[in-house]
């Protein structure tokens, strides 16, 4: 409703919220059952609200990534979210529609991952099936010197095989891409 209370919710909805559906109607987003954060964990201001951004630009909100405190949970539930104006005929706003996808997992997932690549000591390549070098990551800047320097011991050693123009090829890319950073 156009004053932000709750009329009505899916049970998707009312298990990420951690309520029942006669709990969650009527409640206003100014409830403080609505502890969302942002990206950082920090509260989230009130007009930065889905249903409140909605009411004030009259817009739609897409892809908005907030967490979710619940008393119940040592970590935030987070959820993309999506909200839409339902106007009436006199182009007003009567209702917004909110919707939340839990994201959780994802974003587990992909910090996870981070924190994987940023633990690495040394250089991770990523090269596919047939040897082409697609990316690479690594924390410490000075292994490229390290590589540079391996690369040019390689040339002196065996400038004419195979596996040193491989080797060249790739290093070219990494320059490349180092360079992209």
């Amino acid at each position: 409703a156009p004053d932000t209370t709750v009329i009505d919710a899916n049970p998707a909805a009312c298990a990420m919220a951690g309520l029942t559906l006669e709990q969650l109607r009527g409640k206003a987003a100014t409830d403080p059952c609505w502890a969302f954060v942002d990206d950082q964990g920090a509260p989230l201001p009130l007009e930065k609200y889905p249903v409140a951004r909605v009411l004030a630009s009259g817009e739609s909100v897409q892809d908005l990534v907030i967490g979710f405190r619940r008393p119940d949970r040592s970590r935030p539930l987070w959820v993309l979210a999506d909200a839409y104006p339902l106007t009436g005929a006199d182009g007003r706003i009567e209702q917004v529609v909110v919707t939340f996808a839990d994201i959780t997992e994802r974003r587990d997932a992909a910090q996870q991952l981070q924190a994987t690549l940023e633990a690495i000591p040394d250089l991770l390549f990523d090269i596919d099936r047939d040897g082409i070098f697609h990316a690479f990551h690594s924390p410490r800047r000075e292994l490229l010197y390290e590589l540079h320097q391996a690369r040019e011991k390689l040339l002196k050693i065996s400038p004419e095989a195979e596996e040193t123009a491989q080797v060249n090829t790739a290093y070219m890319n990494l320059i490349r891409m180092w360079g992209d950073i």
